[in-house]
């Protein structure tokens, strides 16, 4: 067994192993060092090396325990920590499987309020995984993606029919960006699209059957005839729905971000060195003389396989059957009714929407920047189906898109009719509110998520509801 180490000697450990598990399993002597370096979870733009006296990896327990370590291992069975005691030889390991964790988290606390990384280029899964990569070609119905100046990541080809969307040339600006995905997000829930399509830069729209691609042209059939376009005209192209395959839900699977920006889903994972041998350590460094350590294989929900530097992780989370994300519980329904005058009738019905593929999605504002979020705009109710039995609630919602100090929103958590936690009036000056919230449901009952506008409406600004996990007890 090989494992993967978070290590920052400079830091002291914050919290004691209280609580902590039993050692589930010994671990072999011999440990591949990885150092969480290169960049910070969303931080910056712009990687560089981490300051290892202002880094640290949180872990984030099912007993709702929170640890804060300077030294981390993880494997594919599960996540270790060195606790530090004053005298070194009694310095010990301690150890829990993946099914009593939830979240393995690298911070850097003079980094938390940075720019995110706002990639370029984007492939979008039918998992609703989204690689921050470059589409390369497509040979036998499959799609071959690389990488600009990061040649130690590695990606089996992707079948096209897992495709969702391909980004060539995504705006850096934020209000640009988002009416690019606003325009996909219409031609994906769109009942007339019957083709794929290509959004070009200058806001025109080609469709056709997106067929084959190049170094420099996409190539579609239109009508029978082939039709190309320079590969930097083309801001994306969405693939036909009605061809694409989704994956089916797995019960045991891995959440893992990446410091370029990238997300996605895996059922499995393993570790290899910079050679690919996996029965041997890496070499302390590379040929350019730079330590690049070993790489991480994932096993993605569409098939393919990615292979990425330690350096480049961000976050892991462990979901399973007793710990689940939003888009694992059954979705009864979606409702939205837009704030128009504080004179409406509070009785007045929403609106039901109609949702396709996954629910969560990726939030890019000034306020935030994270994946699998819920974007909710005021007034609107989304409502799970929850099983029967004990369960703890917990996560974040915050305010973003508020342009005055008079917007306002307020975000509630239901349970079946009644209200279980509301948040104070999220604004400007304080956006932010994390809950955790206790439910017991005696039979199957429904969980919902419920924004609401303030006073004087909402003004644009939307809740997003983010690192949401519902834990059963």
């Amino acid at each position: 067994m090989t494992s993967v180490r978070f290590s920052h000697p400079r830091l002291a450990l914050i919290a004691a192993e209280k609580g902590a598990i039993p050692a589930f399993r010994t671990l072999l002597s011999c440990f591949v060092t990885l150092w969480l370096a290169g960049g910070v979870a969303w931080s910056s733009s712009v990687f560089g090396q981490v300051t290892l006296d202002k880094s640290a990896v949180r872990i984030q327990l099912k007993n709702l325990e929170e640890i804060t370590a300077s030294e981390v291992w993880i494997t594919p069975e599960g996540v270790s920590i060195r606790r530090s005691e004053p005298n070194p030889e009694t310095n010990r390991v301690v150890n829990w499987p993946w099914s009593e964790v939830v979240r393995v988290e690298q911070t850097r606390v003079d980094l938390e309020h940075e720019p995110k990384p706002l990639p370029r280029q984007e492939i979008w899964l039918t998992s609703g995984d989204r690689l921050a990569a470059s589409a390369r070609t497509i040979v036998d119905d499959q799609l071959n993606i690389g990488w600009v100046e990061q040649n130690e990541r590695k990606a089996t080809p992707i079948p096209l029919e897992t495709v969702a969307v391909v980004v060539f040339d995504a705006p850096l600006n934020l209000f640009a960006r988002k009416t690019l995905r606003e325009k996909i997000a219409r031609i994906e829930t769109g009942s007339s699209q019957t083709n794929d399509t290509a959004l070009l830069n200058n806001q025109d729209e080609l469709t056709g059957e997106f067929q084959t691609l190049d170094a420099s042209q996409i190539h579609f059939l239109r009508k029978g005839e082939r039709v190309s376009a320079p590969r930097f005209r083309i801001a994306a192209v969405a693939i036909n729905r009605e061809l694409l395959v989704f994956p089916r839900p797995v019960p045991r699977k891995w959440r893992v971000t990446t410091t370029d920006g990238s997300f996605f889903t895996a059922t499995e994972f393993k570790v290899v060195d910079v050679a690919g041998d996996k029965n041997r350590q890496a070499d302390p460094a590379s040929e350019n003389g730079k330590n690049a350590g070993p790489r991480i294989e994932f096993l993605l929900l569409t098939g393919n396989r990615l292979t990425i530097p330690q350096s480049d992780l961000a976050t892991i989370e462990y979901g399973t059957p007793e710990v689940r994300w939003l888009d694992d519980l059954p979705l009864k329904s979606r409702e939205h009714l837009p704030w128009l005058a504080t004179t409406l009738p509070a009785s007045l019905p929403l609106e039901p929407e109609i949702v396709t593929g996954p629910l969560l999605g990726l939030v890019e504002t000034l306020a935030i920047t994270a994946p699998w979020t819920l974007s909710a705009k005021p007034r609107s109710l989304v409502t799970w189906e929850l099983p029967a039995g004990r369960h703890t609630l917990i996560g974040r919602a915050t305010l973003s898109g508020a342009t005055t100090h008079s917007a306002a929103a307020i975000g509630r958590i239901r349970h079946n009719d009644g209200t279980l936690w509301e948040s104070p009036s999220l604004t400007l000056d304080h956006p932010a509110a994390t809950f955790q919230v206790e439910i017991n449901n005696r039979a199957t009952g429904r969980l919902s998520l419920e924004a609401v506008a303030g006073p004087v409406g909402n003004q644009g600004a939307e809740i997003q509801w983010s690192e949401v996990v519902l834990i059963a007890h």
